[in-house]
């Protein structure tokens, strides 16, 4: 229906509504309201029809998943949990240490840039989807070594090269770790089941 039609009906509509009040002086000095409805009709999309809105997704960060020892591309090289969760415990004397981590690869690409290696792009998912950050494994001995953590030219990877090394998070033993998370700049994430 066109808007002109609706319009012309809701008039008919009224003027018959206060034709049926009946003609008393009450009714002709009462307030009268208009109004105004506006329908908008929307053109139906045909193929090869550039003028036709089209719908628009927004841009989700994507998430891949990976077997241990697999490789995920990206953009900068390759990245890899190459094994699955080991925990050590420290009796201190005082009070006990804990740590879970996992191994990881980085390699960049031959043509890439000298890289920075962050542990911070690691996390580690529990059951319920909670993720927890890296900690430092320093007096974990079974743990090393590390895998390098910094934002200068000292820890940067060369291209055309790899470091492997051990990504840790202060997390009791009891708590169970089911996945390996790399969570990259552009948003994208790459997932490793951990067993």
């Amino acid at each position: 229906m066109h808007k002109s039609t609706i319009i012309a009906a809701l008039a008919v509509a009224t003027v018959s509504a206060l034709s049926g009040c009946g003609a008393t002086s009450a009714a002709s000095s009462a307030p009268t309201a208009t109004v105004t409805v506006t329908v908008t009709e929307m053109a139906t999309p045909t193929e090869g029809d550039d003028s036709a809105e089209t719908a628009t997704t927004s841009s989700v960060p994507a998430v891949q998943t990976f077997k241990i020892g697999e490789k995920a591309k990206t953009s900068i090289g390759t990245f890899a949990v190459i094994s699955n969760v080991k925990s050590q415990t420290i009796d201190d004397g005082s009070s006990m240490l804990y740590a879970q981590a996992f191994k990881a690869q980085i390699c960049i690409d031959a043509g890439a840039e000298k890289t920075p290696v962050r542990q911070d792009m690691w996390r580690a998912a529990d059951k319920d989807s909670g993720e927890y950050e890296p900690s430092t494994l320093s007096v974990f001995d079974e743990l090393q070594p590390e895998l390098p953590d910094g934002y200068d030219d000292a820890d940067a990877i060369a291209p055309g090269t790899c470091v492997t090394g051990w990504v840790g998070f202060d997390v009791k033993p009891t708590v169970k770790l089911t996945a390996a998370v790399l969570h990259l700049t552009d948003g994208n994430q790459y997932r490793w089941p951990l067993a």
